[in-house]
């Protein structure tokens, strides 16, 4: 009985193993079939070491050599109905180049990707790698063939196009051809063409020692702005001190964007300021661009192109730039300076009002001090707590009481209040003869200033006022 039993338990199992024995050695027949066309095509590209394996259990594959490249031929299974043949040329640059996912799934599940600042190639191709990798390999004509090739077409400079059935990606390095076998595999032919065409692209995605070199000639002949700026900003971050950097940045010295021409500028410090210094005084130019390279001279802008800019910011009503000059300006001082900024807070009530006052604070003398004295009274709400700064830089004794006045008119403004205490605070620092702590605002009597030894705590106090629920 227990005989009968195993018999009858094995026999499906004997069976089974049969079956999947005669379906593996089916499947190996067929599977030596097509390493034998994978095989022909390598020997008709005159590829090298050519190794086929066709295993019983397991996928069939070939692999050779082109040059310094290995070459995969294998088949790939998706569900029971769908099969591929790929075709892979190995890299070692770790780029991935993929049509870009338009339901943005791919990208939530991978590392950031790399937008290079062109908006057609961004919108259609997913870029990942090392920046700097990836911008040296994606000039402007390598930009062009990745467009062609992700939508099914391969054209090397110089060579006929190919089109094929499937697609052509980039993947860690690897450029791969995904042919589809259904309803018939890709003949030797196709193959052979699309192997061919993929062997002229690859040089053009291998990687190179000399990256930023590389990087810098993409750089020259690049048409798009937005690409050039980008790029500059990897050479000048990425590479400071090599001598292709340098080169790039002088070069675009002379961009036609003046976007481009400031990047530049910065990077290249004191060869640099002479076009910052341009930069400053052109009209047409955005008003942020022109500010951005006043900050970039700060101290460095001189007297006699900064007040100039600055006439010519107020009489345009270009904001930024006026606040750059006006700082710029305000860390250089004289006579002549400090007139115009006095003219800007008496008159002005915006960011440059605020960006006067504030500069104004750098400087000790009794008209810039009456200057202040006259804004605080103008009850701005925007100049009140820059102005208090300043006094408390800059202001005498004189300049107490009015601050006294507006932390009793803000009383419920905490930081007004503490501004007002801390000006008061330096102020009485400042007073020949007194020690630190002496000088106070009595409590009592509204006003009452004390430089005596009446308050012996040493306490700055201004009236206090219950803050709103």
């Amino acid at each position: 009985m227990p005989g009968d039993l195993l018999f009858t338990l094995g026999l499906p199992l004997g069976v089974g193993l049969a079956s999947g024995l005669v379906v593996a050695v089916a499947d190996r027949r067929i599977g030596r079939a097509r390493v034998q066309r994978w095989q022909s095509v390598a020997e008709r590209l005159e590829l090298r070491e050519i190794v086929s394996e066709v295993p019983l259990f397991g996928k069939p594959r070939v692999s050779a050599r082109s040059g310094r490249r290995r070459v995969r031929f294998e088949r790939v299974k998706v569900g029971k109905s769908v099969s591929y043949t790929h075709v892979t040329i190995e890299g070692s640059t770790g780029v991935t180049l993929v049509p870009e996912d338009p339901t943005g799934m791919r990208r939530m599940t991978s590392e950031r990707e790399i937008e290079l600042g062109d908006e057609t190639f961004d919108a259609a191709v997913e870029v990942h790698g090392v920046p700097e990798r990836v911008r040296a390999m994606l000039d402007v004509e390598t930009r062009g063939i990745v467009l062609r090739m992700l939508g099914g077409r391969l054209a090397a400079p110089g060579q006929p196009t190919v089109t094929l059935k499937g697609t052509v990606t980039l993947v860690d390095g690897d450029l791969r051809a995904s042919l589809p076998e259904q309803p018939t595999p890709p003949t030797p032919r196709e193959l052979a063409d699309v192997l061919g065409a993929m062997l002229a692209l690859a040089e053009r995605f291998q990687g190179t020692r000399d990256v930023a070199r590389r990087l810098a000639t993409s750089i020259e002949t690049e048409p798009l702005w937005s690409v050039r700026l980008q790029g500059l900003q990897l050479l000048s971050t990425g590479f400071p001190n090599d001598p292709a950097t340098i080169d790039a940045l002088r070069h675009a010295l002379a961009d036609d964007r003046p976007e481009v021409q400031l990047h530049a500028a910065i990077a290249l410090g004191v060869d640099g300021e002479p076009r910052l210094l341009e930069i400053a005084r052109r009209e047409q130019v955005d008003d942020g661009i022109s500010a951005q390279a006043i900050h970039a001279l700060g101290e460095g802008l001189p007297a006699d192109v900064g007040l100039p800019v600055l006439r010519q910011a107020l009489r345009l009503r270009r904001l930024e730039t006026g606040a750059a000059c006006i700082d710029a300006l305000g860390r250089r001082g004289g006579e002549e300076v400090e007139e115009l900024l006095t003219k800007v807070l008496s008159l002005e009530i915006g960011p440059l009002a605020v960006a006067a006052a504030r500069a104004l604070g750098n400087t000790a003398s009794p008209e810039v001090e009456e200057a202040l004295l006259r804004a605080l009274a103008r009850n701005v709400p925007d100049l009140t707590l820059p102005v208090i700064e300043a006094l408390g830089h800059t202001g005498t004794a004189r300049a107490v009481l009015p601050i006294r006045d507006v932390g009793s008119r803000f009383a419920t403004d905490v930081d007004v209040r503490r501004a007002a205490r801390q000006a008061v605070a330096e102020i009485q620092s400042r007073l020949q003869g007194a020690s630190p702590g002496q000088l106070s605002i009595a409590e009592g009597e509204a006003g009452q200033l004390s430089l005596a030894d009446d308050d012996p705590r040493g306490r700055v106090s201004l009236p206090q006022a219950p803050l709103d629920n």
